[in-house]
């Protein structure tokens, strides 16, 4: 079969692998984390890379609705240096927006760049997502 495509239908054939790839890469997000400035579960923006320092934040967590959270945790990092841990207590949204779900921390009070990592009940890495404090 391969023999019979042209080099034009090894180009459709290559494009149309590349689109399944990255539709396949699009819905991986799923347990992916991002840190937020709201807890607006409308709102499809669910990503604030710039915060204030000491000021409550969330971090959103797009997962299967019927996963259990309990007992999930996070650590702030600064350069690899733990500046924060704690337990994270999602609320889950309302359909049609239930795959998401969210949780405070507090923001370090030094301005800087840092990295949330999202820890499940058994400490394994859920995922993690980068911020910066600002003045």
């Amino acid at each position: 079969m391969l023999k019979r495509i042209t080099r034009g239908g090894l180009v459709v054939l290559f494009t149309m692998m590349s689109l399944a790839l990255v539709a396949t890469a699009a819905r991986a997000a799923t347990g992916a984390v991002k840190v937020d400035s709201d807890k607006v579960c409308s709102d499809p923006i669910r990503e604030d890379n710039s915060l204030a320092p000491s000021t409550t934040a969330y971090v959103w967590l797009n997962i299967d609705p019927s996963v259990s959270t309990r007992g999930y945790t996070y650590a702030v990092y600064d350069n690899g240096v733990l500046v924060d841990s704690g337990r994270l207590h999602f609320k889950q949204c309302s359909s049609p927006y239930d795959r998401y779900r969210y949780a405070s921390f507090t923001t370090p009070d030094e301005p800087g760049s840092y990295t949330l990592v999202v820890y499940d009940s058994t400490g394994a890495t859920v995922s993690s997502d980068s911020f910066r404090v600002v003045i």
